[in-house]
């Protein structure tokens, strides 16, 4: 893909409120000025395409987009709106948009076809709308880990990880305060701490559609902790990464659920975030965990010193185990 792909705006971005149209507008301004990539280029407006989906659902025509695009951004949303008829079918089109290639939206029956054609590269993955396509593509060229348009849920025979409720904060609160279960984290949580890290978690699932998911027993319905995947802000050693990490209430020892929520949640870091590889680390001193990177098939790569541990604390060493994508290892062999 072109460079130029870098500076296009995010498929879900907004102007005026409406999905796609940042995106319309600024391909617009580079196929007007001769500028936009020839893989782009061909593409621009075209019926079957997302550009042409988009001038079909609100009765626009490629003229009038190209003669629009000389405005700024603010006349441009303000034109958008100034008809009804636009203004009226924005909520509409934003809940088609992020769907388009799911069954029963439009594109349903191109999507598999775009993945064979155009993009062969991310194929491999279980993306399931045209924007899950453009976003994976829009990740490989500028480096970054794929935004979904919508959170994902990850479902085991025991476990559904999903995102997060407000009444999951009270029993999350009651986790964090147990020491049992804080044994191995410089302190247990108050309930504004420990309400502010699920929220924390909450959002981010929000923002980008994964994260540390809210971990729900299936049979019972019964909220149990978290499992899941982040991306570290902490000045580790070995970042950037992202990490697997998990944390259940003593209920829920003993019975393999960190490991098979743990599982599923690998999978969905390699098969839809197509990441190289997947770490987890804890203090030296949680065997407990340790144990479950091991039945994960993680591989022990190191020791470090957490920089955000008190220096001479008992949890200040921690070891790294890292798991490498086994769909990358089984392509290059």
């Amino acid at each position: 893909m072109s460079a130029v792909v870098e500076s296009l705006p995010r498929p879900v971005g907004r102007l005026a409120g409406c999905v796609w149209l940042p995106r319309l507008i600024f391909k617009a301004r580079q196929f007007a000025a001769g500028e936009l990539s020839p893989e782009f280029a061909v593409r621009f407006c075209h019926p079957t395409g997302v550009d042409g989906q988009f001038l079909a659902f609100f009765h626009l025509t490629r003229e009038e987009i190209l003669a629009v695009s000389a405005l700024d951004d603010a006349a441009v949303a303000e034109w958008f709106l100034s008809s009804a008829e636009r203004s009226g079918r924005i909520a509409e089109w934003n809940h088609v948009a992020v769907n388009l290639g799911r069954a029963g939206f439009p594109m349903a029956e191109r999507l598999p076809v775009a993945l064979e054609v155009v993009y062969p590269h991310v194929a491999h993955r279980n993306l399931q709308t045209v924007f899950e396509v453009l976003e994976a593509d829009d990740a490989l060229t500028a480096g970054r880990v794929m935004v979904f348009p919508a959170p994902r849920e990850v479902e085991t025979d025991r476990i559904l990880l999903r995102p997060w409720r407000e009444e999951d904060f009270p029993p999350f609160a009651s986790l964090t305060a147990d020491p049992e279960v804080m044994r191995y984290f410089p302190a247990t949580l108050s309930e504004d701490e420990s309400n502010a890290f699920a929220r924390r978690c909450h959002d981010l699932i929000a923002e980008r559609g994964w994260g540390f998911w809210a971990a729900e027993e299936k049979q019972s319905g019964e909220f149990m902790g978290f499992i899941g995947l982040h991306i570290p802000t902490a000045p580790l050693p070995f970042a950037p990464c992202v990490e697997i990490g998990w944390r259940l209430a003593q209920k829920w020892w003993g019975k393999g659920l960190a490991t098979e929520g743990a599982r599923g949640a690998l999978q969905f870091g390699f098969r839809e975030l197509d990441l190289d590889s997947i770490v987890s680390f804890t203090a030296l001193v949680n065997h407990r965990s340790e144990a479950v990177m091991k039945r994960l098939g993680m591989q022990r790569e190191a020791t470090f010193e957490h920089p955000v541990v008190p220096a001479d604390h008992v949890l200040r060493e921690h070891c790294l185990y890292r798991l490498a994508n086994p769909l990358l290892q089984s392509s290059i062999a």
